[in-house]
């Protein structure tokens, strides 16, 4: 990774996902580094500073809801975007109330991806300014999480979707 670039740190345990995201993040301007589990993504936190943590909600051994725990008591100041194939209303909200910047149902547009990047960073930024984090509720979450699903043809036929 060159060190004047943007990082993230990609944690997901399907292949094809990290692959995606490393693609698009890319696109956005991102160096990044994929790990398959929360393990790897707290040995590589230790290890360097990442501008985005982009974090699968569901994983085997360690989910992403307990990585994020250990990352808000260790690294405060990373931004976290949980990513959730499932429309989980009660587990979008945890991952919220534990400090999640956002949160986008994958697979995600290019677009909406940097849209709620964008978001997350803003909100990371407004948090270590001492403001307090925005209120969500759970059905602000499922009408977000509906609108901005990608269908499964976007997804197939998007431009970083090269296999």
């Amino acid at each position: 990774m060159s060190p004047s670039s943007k990082t993230a740190l990609i944690v997901d345990d399907e292949k094809s996902i990290r692959d995606l995201l490393s693609r698009q993040l890319k696109h956005l301007g991102y160096d990044s580094l994929a790990v398959p589990n929360g393990q790897k993504a707290l040995e590589q936190m230790a290890r360097q500073r990442f501008d985005l943590v982009m974090l699968d909600i569901r994983m085997p051994q360690m989910s992403g809801l307990e990585v994020i725990r250990q990352l808000r008591q260790s690294y405060p100041d990373s931004c976290v975007v949980m990513l959730s194939a499932v429309v989980d209303v009660e587990v979008t909200a945890s991952a919220l109330s534990l400090g999640a910047d956002d949160y986008i149902t994958k697979p995600s547009s290019v677009d909406n991806l940097r849209v709620r990047i964008e978001g997350a960073q803003a909100h990371r930024k407004r948090v270590r300014r001492g403001e307090p984090p925005r209120e969500v509720s759970p059905d602000d979450i499922m009408e977000d999480l509906v609108k901005h699903r990608v269908t499964l043809f976007e997804w197939l036929t998007g431009p970083f979707n090269s296999r």
